[in-house]
């Protein structure tokens, strides 16, 4: 499958001048020399474990492009304990002005970027204590089981859990808007997150999504609006899952983002809400109206299979999906769209590859929506049982997923939730899932923006 195309500008960038002499400049407009150099650096502070790219031109006293000879740019970091300089692997092919800040430890650095005649400087402060992420295990899961209840109530038990022991209770504002509080799990300083969310046992037509999340009184607080495509607010039953980085210990391969701001390109890295476990580098870049490239450098583990989850968050009446993936260099092409179109939103973006160790979990990908049974994506496709994975066509728009032998034990936990796959004129939710003998199958039900029934593909993700 083609590398997702990643098309990048700095338009968010600070613009640092750095002036020569008079006599640099002498000679009018004929001197090409070297009189300016405009640094791209949109960041003033970063957290402990960022990178981000940077990037310098450098321009005559008219302001176009100096001579060959005066445009190589040499970047210098005051402080390496705080902030080391990588140009072995520039984030895009471009000019040798290129190159990612690394955030090393709290501090100060003054950055320089300068050549043979000229340079200037910028300051960049990092915060937060040398191991963030390192313990940052916060997972916490609902089924959020009563659509039409003002609450606050407790989920149903057996499909809640907080690492943290605290309380989980869902809250009805108002019709289809709720608040899912998880208590003591918000983000400390560096800490990162990743929220997604399925609405479940719906009639066709009507899907949740996200309205961000943030800290609350030391609580984790997750708004959730469930609707139609025409943006009608309508109560329904949803799961929602939230992880942090090391929700799966220090070892497991896990990436997420959510794409901010919806309408700009950039090339950015780390946020709070962004993380990438293996080379911390992420790549983002908006292609089109509601198109949306994330590039995960490094992620990719050879014969380890992976799934992706994409929720919209936003206030109006978009839903996104995983339009597109590379499973060989780590990149998806996320789209968000209305019943009217491709629409600019907001994707949460979950690249997932295994659980916590010892605990259950699966994942599978219906790609093939023309036949009854189906086989699987082995890329895409595992169980931690060791069982099979199968799925089967039950009517237009309905199939089941059955994952053999991850049936739930006797006080067993989990969530699950479904992302639509590959065409944007398509939404998933979940009907249903059970635990029969040893085995868990999950329906799903896919529909159109008008809510009529279509064979759509997806993925579905199991998590203890």
């Amino acid at each position: 499958m083609p590398r997702p195309l990643l098309v990048v500008a700095f338009i968010t960038s600070l613009y640092v001048a750095a002036c020569s002499t008079l006599a640099d400049v002498a000679g009018g407009g004929g001197d090409r020399s070297a009189a300016a150099i405009v640094v791209y650096i949109n960041k003033d502070s970063l957290f402990v474990g960022d990178t981000l790219a940077i990037g310098a031109n450098v321009d005559d006293a008219s302001g176009k492009g100096a001579k060959t000879g005066d445009t190589v740019v040499v970047w210098q970091s005051s402080n390496t304990d705080v902030i080391t300089i990588d140009v072995s692997n520039p984030p895009l092919p471009t000019p040798s002005g290129f190159a990612r800040l690394i955030a090393k430890g709290a501090g100060q650095s003054t950055i320089t970027a300068h050549t043979t005649r000229i340079s200037t400087s910028k300051v960049v402060t990092v915060v937060g204590p040398a191991n963030i992420g390192a313990s940052d295990n916060r997972l916490g899961y609902a089924l959020a089981d009563q659509s039409s209840a003002p609450g606050p109530y407790s989920p149903v038990d057996s499909n809640r859990f907080n690492s943290g022991g605290g309380a989980i209770t869902s809250t009805r504002d108002s019709t289809g808007w709720y608040n899912v509080r998880f208590v003591g799990l918000a983000r400390q300083l560096g800490e990162r997150d990743n929220v997604q969310a399925t609405a479940y046992g719906s009639p066709a037509g009507v899907f949740c999504k996200l309205l961000s999340w943030g800290n609350d009184n030391g609580d984790m607080v997750v708004p959730v609006h469930c609707h139609r495509a025409d943006g009608t607010s309508t109560d329904s039953r949803f799961t929602v899952l939230l992880l942090g980085a090391r929700a799966f210990d220090l070892t497991t391969p896990l990436a997420f983002a959510q794409r901010l701001p919806q309408t700009q390109n950039l090339a950015l890295d780390t946020s709070q809400t962004a993380f990438n476990s293996v080379t911390a580098h992420i790549n983002f870049a908006r292609s089109g109206i509601g198109s949306y490239n994330f590039d995960f450098p490094g992620i990719i583990q050879p014969g380890l299979p992976v799934t992706f989850q994409t929720t919209a968050v936003s206030l109006l009446a978009e839903h996104c999906l995983t339009f597109n993936y590379d499973t060989t260099n780590g990149g998806i092409l996320a789209t968000c769209a209305t019943a009217a179109g491709p629409a600019d939103a907001r994707p949460s973006l979950l690249w997932f590859t295994r659980g916590r160790a010892g605990h259950r979990y699966g994942y599978a990908s219906t790609n093939n929506i023309s036949a009854v049974t189906p086989p699987v994506d082995p890329t895409l496709t595992f169980n931690s049982s060791g069982g099979a994975v199968t799925s089967r066509r039950l009517s237009l728009g309905q199939w089941t997923v059955t994952f053999a032998g991850l049936g739930r034990p006797g006080g067993g936990k989990e969530t699950v939730l479904v992302s639509a796959l590959k065409d944007f004129d398509h939404i998933c939710t979940l009907s249903s899932w059970a635990t029969a003998g040893p085995d868990l199958t999950v329906t799903v039900q896919c529909f159109n923006p008008s809510g009529a029934p279509v064979d759509g593909r997806f993925n579905v993700l199991v998590v203890e």
